[in-house]
């Protein structure tokens, strides 16, 4: 057996954290994986492991990595809430209402205290794929549904968590509420949210049951971009990820697929690739975009962002881009507008999906810029996949894109 040629030390583990903070996880993560053979005890490192198999999907090696650093006296809040994510991922809520107590959260801790006996998004129904269109009213993808029998209009939203609720319509429906914490979406701005508990959600034939739901008042925020239907509620990553998710961006249908097997792209048109995508902070969808008149690096995709193809840190007009002056724009997402100016990206790539002469924001604020340890760049919106069909697999963890061979239809 051949040695490995590196030695380990500090050079080595630099090395690793570099390459986490570009986003290069994969590689990252085997080096710190040779740090922690040759130093068992560095309980940083196994913290380190921990969340990044939390960002892989793998609750089960998150939980062994995370649960060994409390047990061994690393504890901090934010270990603690990490192991909660996890054990909330595994579907055992009554351990992550035990570790979200420890962190701090109180609110979603006495939630899942008391759902600790129910299995979470449990889905009876079809056990294929089903299609839901998207309302032609709108121009985001806003999917019809009902919950407790009360028709409503819900986002679908890559960069939300939990199912969120319009406060008017969770009351409609019933939905006992609890208690209330400051949680941020994808703009990067905080919003109050008060958690909830969905006893029954029906998407078309698919009955899904028992979901932790967070309300708050999503009509101000999404009135502009969606004069014609209000939008009720977000449908985000704790239900999509349950599914092989395919948004059509292109006949506009939301198809969920409870069957495992792979999706190649070719399937729905002409293959562009498949590559990997990571999951940040329970509920965040960071990707690799190359940029070459910018900064490359990690983005999130963001279906429920309006407004713009994209949205960028305004650091990025330092970098000469063509800025549409006088222009200010706003974008939405989950928490509110995001504000900022109009600018023109000559080009930017999504694995093999290009797109040229790129119009969208840079924000005055983008919180989300430094908030995951690495540095995220921008957000992706629902325009810059117009015309393609982007399939999430989340037992791959990768992203199938493709576009019809007619190209992209116009309105």
């Amino acid at each position: 057996m051949k040695s490995d040629p590196q030695p380990v030390g500090p050079a080595r583990e630099a090395t690793a954290d570099r390459l986490f903070l570009a986003g290069c996880f994969p590689q990252a993560v085997a080096i710190y994986q040779k740090v922690l053979e040759h130093e068992p005890g560095r309980l940083d490192i196994r913290a380190r492991l921990g969340r990044l198999a939390l960002f892989q999907n793998d609750p089960g090696q998150a939980v062994t990595h995370l649960a060994s650093v409390l047990n061994n006296g690393l504890r901090s809040r934010v270990h603690w809430g990490m192991l909660a994510d996890a054990y909330l991922a595994k579907g055992e809520q009554g351990s992550a209402a035990l570790c979200y107590e420890n962190a701090g959260r109180t609110a979603l801790a006495g939630t899942l205290a008391v759902l600790n006996n129910r299995e979470l998004c449990r889905i009876e129904g079809a056990s294929g794929a089903c299609e839901f269109e998207w309302l032609s009213e709108s121009p985001l993808p806003l999917i019809q549904a009902e919950i407790n029998g009360i028709p409503l209009n819900l986002l679908v939203d890559t960069a939300a968590g939990d199912l969120v609720l319009d406060e008017k319509a969770a009351i409609a429906a019933g939905i006992p509420h609890g208690g209330r914490e400051t949680r941020y979406f994808a703009g990067g701005l905080p919003a109050l949210v008060t958690y909830g508990h969905v006893e029954n959600l029906q998407l078309g034939s698919l009955a899904v049951h028992d979901l932790l739901t967070q309300i708050l008042d999503l009509q101000a925020r999404f009135s502009g971009y969606s004069p014609l239907l209000p939008v009720h509620g977000i449908v985000g990553i704790a239900l999509l990820s349950r599914f092989l998710t395919v948004l059509d961006f292109d006949r506009r249908v939301l198809r969920l697929d409870r069957q495992p097997q792979r999706l190649h792209p070719g399937q729905a048109g002409a293959a562009l690739g498949e590559f990997p995508f990571w999951i940040v902070d329970n509920h965040f969808p960071v990707v690799r975009v190359e940029a070459p008149d910018t900064e490359s690096g990690m983005w999130v995709i963001d279906s429920g962002m309006a407004g713009a193809a994209f949205a960028i840190d305004s650091s990025a007009e330092a970098a000469g881009l063509a800025s549409r002056a006088g222009e200010a724009e706003a974008g939405v997402g989950g928490g509110g507008a995001v504000q900022g100016e109009r600018l023109i990206l000559p080009s930017l790539r999504l694995g093999p999906l290009i797109r040229r002469n790129v119009e969208g924001i840079a924000l005055e604020k983008f919180p989300l810029q430094d908030r995951f340890g690495f540095r995220t760049i921008g957000l992706l919106g629902c325009e810059f996949f117009h015309g393609a069909v982007m399939a999430l697999n989340f037992s791959s963890m990768t992203i199938a894109l493709s576009q019809p061979e007619s190209g992209p239809r116009t309105a």
